[in-house]
């Protein structure tokens, strides 16, 4: 969950085959009604996660620990308003 906002919230995914889903990282910014992938396209959306963290001085940025590809660090663009 981002300190600074509780309804924007952040999930990691592991990999447990045969499992759909191989890793990545998903946010929602309305408290868990609606989720959207932050890892699509990249390394770490088919990495299992196992940690992640929100700065908790600029909620801009995420930090991602994997399992087998190190740390991965999201940056927004624009972050999302809180609701």
């Amino acid at each position: 969950m981002d300190p600074g906002c509780p309804t924007r919230i952040y999930a990691g995914f592991g990999f447990k085959p045969p499992s759909v889903h191989r890793g990545g990282l998903a946010m929602s910014v309305d408290g868990g009604t609606s989720w959207s992938s932050l890892s699509a396209g990249t390394d770490v959306h088919r990495t299992p996660v196992t940690s992640v963290q929100v700065d908790p001085r600029d909620s801009t940025r995420v930090y991602v620990a994997t399992y087998g590809r190190g740390a991965w660090l999201y940056k927004h663009p624009s972050l999302p308003a809180c609701l």
